[in-house]
């Protein structure tokens, strides 16, 4: 018998210890967590912690396919298998189908993993790309001033980087000073503000607020900012008031306020006061309310507050506005005594969020359910199709009421002066839903706006005609607030209930903790300004508008009165801890400028993190199909030092080296490199069309470590057991002398760890029989004679054949 070559050996003994090992009963054991960095690693310092992911169903294999145990990970994460004969398969499902697998790294590593021997490190990194921000990212807002948009001197839009606290060098402080993104003469009155990541822009819409003008196009403006450049952001803008839209229905009309026509309705100087007798009830009735781009960075989503109406514009492009779409709002909820008005807007897992109240403005009763708040939940994709209520909470609850004149419990809406109003930091909330963001854990922060804050100004003429006669000014204060509904079940309850309580101490003599939504405390507690740090000076300072930073444990709101000593008529943002609603520190942005920046009255906008697009990231493994059925079993080996293509347009743009588990990654990520398995393309990009190519497979030219093998069945997975199709199967077509897969990329940070190339062993033996007649026996023949035949036998493979028996098979 001749001897197989000496790498057949080699194999075989492998394969033997690998059976003779699979026979021990093992553990296989690790955790799931969120990578919100998408660095591969698990983080958790003072200041950023990723946590651990509850829930995560997680699939045991044995080395013939068969399902042998399941299990879901823990509240730290973890999961354990123990009984186990290795080796095996372990695979893990995501929870939401918004959820991707994030960056490999030596901790973590793709869904599907291969163990022959028991470990505690089967780990594996999931994230929501929304989610994903860098170290330390700049925060976006806008600063409101008084009069006129003509002011070239104001830095309305700016932004700052997250981890400034204190005051400013600017303000007379030591902190890092905020940078320009646009003037006040540039955007005017804006509220909106969202950042579209993957074209660096920055999207204000205007805002209908009493003593401040619009920017260059009135009620209907829409003004961009591309920061590529942050040292020198390049400003457009195009108006959407009365535009057609491009799915029916009628033009887009956002009401408008009268600003012309004498001195009780032009607004002047910017440090003069005014009466904008006009604008008092149009606040929150006309222009713009929120707006956010959408998950896929193509779309701009506003709320139009006249129509109660939700308008989607086509971003896409370089050129704006693309397509113009509008769906008015149908179906709301109804009210007591008042209109369902509209105002804050959330793009969260495929679903658009629409914060609104009931307004109770006509004749509604003071605190009672007339006034109540929701959160309504719309398909994106499907806004006609209507919507569930997420949330709803009435607004009759208990505040607090320190600082100022007049208690902070939520009014009815107003349309009339009340020469109250005049008294100095006088009170009358009107709440507005005017922003939702969601924390990690899939908890709701939901921002309440002061309505009145923006009707009345500070050191500004009274909403009479006469104002010649009056010596008093308006000075408003705000009273906005910020709640928190936590996600149970796969339902919101609000903050002070069994199942989301509420942490308030009460820390300080003159604060409560009966208040809140379910009167028993506040969670966000820390809203609060103390001028001496023993007793508070003002509660309740919310101005409307809250970001999540994920990873930080952090909420953070937008405030007057930011930051001591002497904090009086200042604006800017504090924040909160997520876990205990306790304030940690906060940041002036404004400082007190009588009539210009509106004092207490609400002088700042929407806040915006500028997250950078999250990292995109292929490939995955390489393996020997021993069975040839396509599938990766876990007693087939990884084959490493196999050279994987990335291809673009038919040109090769990186070239990768499987190492020793098969492996090989292509990421844009900046500081990939060469040093592993994974390969830094900045050519990656989303939405592109690709070829992962393994070269010469086939032919006389085989690559080295492919030079034994044939490429396996493409595409076997029929998704078995828990559906994941296509994540254990090999994808490759033989193209040419090639192995080939061509594939469109998803969006930035949906990875795709699915592409598998499977090989099977090339040594085998194939066969032939020739059987010819005999020479030395020619014919003619007649029946009964005896007839001689030459039998030859071929072998057309590679690998030598012994102790085989031929028979062959004479017909009758």
């Amino acid at each position: 018998m001749k001897m197989l070559p000496q790498r057949k050996l080699s194999y075989l003994f492998f394969l033997f210890l690998f059976l003779a090992e699979s026979k021990l009963q093992a553990q296989i054991s690790g955790y799931v967590f969120r990578d919100f960095n998408a660095n591969g690693t698990k983080e958790n310092t003072a200041t950023y912690n990723e946590p651990f992911e509850q829930g995560i169903k997680v699939y045991a294999f044995d080395s013939t396919g068969v399902l042998v145990d399941s299990i879901l990970t823990d509240a730290a994460g973890a999961y354990s298998f123990t009984g186990l004969s290795l080796p095996v398969r372990i695979e893990f499902v995501a929870k939401q189908s918004t959820d991707y697998p994030t960056s490999v790294s030596t901790i973590n590593k793709s869904s599907v993993q291969f163990y022959s021997a028991p470990t505690t490190t089967a780990n594996f990194g999931v994230n929501y790309p929304s989610d994903f921000c860098q170290s330390s990212p700049l925060v976006a807002t806008n600063i409101f001033y008084n009069g006129l948009y003509t002011s070239t001197a104001s830095n309305a839009g700016i932004d700052f980087a997250y981890t400034n606290s204190g005051i400013p060098s600017s303000l007379g402080g030591s902190a890092p000073n905020p940078m320009l993104i646009a003037r006040f003469n540039q955007i005017g009155s804006v509220w909106g503000n969202t950042y579209q990541r993957s074209k660096k822009r920055v999207f204000y819409t205007a805002f209908t607020k009493r003593h401040s003008g619009f920017g260059p196009l009135n009620e209907g403006g829409v003004y961009v900012a591309d920061i590529t450049n942050p040292s020198s952001p390049a400003l457009t803008s195009f108006s959407l008031q009365g535009v057609v839209p491009s799915n029916g229905g009628p033009a887009i009309d956002l009401g408008s306020v009268q600003r012309t026509g004498g001195p009780n309705y032009e607004l002047g100087a910017p440090n003069a006061p005014n009466i904008d007798y006009d604008a008092f009830d149009k606040v929150g009735k006309t222009s713009f309310g929120d707006a956010e781009i959408s998950e896929d960075g193509s779309t701009l989503w506003i709320a139009n507050l006249a129509q109660t109406a939700l308008i989607s514009v086509d971003v896409s492009g370089t050129t704006l506005p693309g397509t113009v779409n509008q769906y008015i709002l149908t179906g709301l909820p109804s009210c007591n005594n008042g209109v369902f008005r509209i105002f804050g807007i959330k793009n969260y897992r495929g679903s658009l969020y629409v914060g609104g109240v009931c307004t109770g403005e006509n004749g509604g009763v003071l605190f009672s359910t007339d006034q109540t708040a929701f959160v309504l939940k719309y398909d994106a994709a499907n806004i006609a199709g209507g919507y569930t209520i997420a949330l709803t909470f009435p607004l009759n609850y208990t505040r607090e009421s320190v600082g100022g004149n007049g208690g902070a419990r939520w009014k009815p809406w107003s349309s009339v002066w009340n020469t109250n109003f005049l008294t100095q930091n006088y009170k009358y909330p009107e709440a507005i839903v005017s922003n939702i963001e969601f924390a990690a854990n899939g908890d709701m922060i939901i921002s309440l706006l002061d309505r009145h804050a923006h009707m009345v100004g500070y050191k500004n003429f009274p909403r009479i005609l006469d104002y010649t006669n009056t010596t008093q000014l308006e000075e408003g204060i705000a009273a906005g607030d910020i709640v928190k509904a936590c996600l149970v079940s796969g339902n919101y309850v609000i903050e002070g209930t069994t199942s989301c309580p509420s942490v308030d101490p009460k820390p300080f003599t003159n604060q409560s903790n009966v208040d809140g939504p379910s009167n028993t405390g506040e969670f966000f507690w820390g809203d609060y300004y103390s001028d001496n740090g023993t007793s508070l000076s003002h509660e309740e300072i919310s101005l409307g508008s809250a970001i999540v930073y994920a990873g930080s444990n952090q909420v953070v709101n937008t405030v007057y009165d930011p930051v001591r000593p002497s904090g009086f008529q200042t604006q800017g943002v504090q924040k909160y801890n997520l876990t205990s609603g306790d304030q940690i520190n906060g940041y002036r942005l404004v400082n007190n400028n009588d009539v210009n920046t509106f004092g207490k009255a609400a002088g700042l906008g929407d806040l915006e993190l500028l997250c950078n697009p999250p990292p995109l990231e292929i490939g995955n493994r390489v393996w020997l199909d021993s069975d040839s059925d396509g599938i990766q079993d876990p007693n087939e080996m990884a084959l490493a030092g196999v050279t994987v293509q990335l291809i673009k347009n038919g040109t090769v743009i990186s070239t990768a080296i499987t190492d020793s588990f098969g492996n090989y990654y292509f990421s844009n990520a900046s500081g990939t490199t060469t040093g592993s398995a994974k390969y830094n393309v900045t050519q990656l990009v989303e939405g592109m069309t690709y070829t992962v190519r393994i070269p010469n497979v086939d032919g006389a030219s085989k690559q080295a470590s492919l030079s034994d093998y044939n490429l396996t069945t493409a595409d076997a997975d029929l998704g078995f057991v828990n559906t994941q199709e296509d994540v254990r199967d090999s994808d490759g077509q033989l193209v040419g002398v090639n192995a080939e897969y061509t594939f469109s990329t998803n969006l930035a940070g949906q990875n795709n760890h699915n592409i598998d190339f499977g090989f099977f062993d090339g040594f085998v033996f194939d066969l032939a029989l020739r059987k010819t007649l005999s020479t030395s026996t020619p014919g003619p023949f007649n029946a009964g004679d005896t007839v001689s035949f030459d039998i030859k036998i071929y072998n057309q493979g590679t690998l030598d054949a012994t102790n085989v028996n031929v028979t062959d098979y004479v017909p009758s």
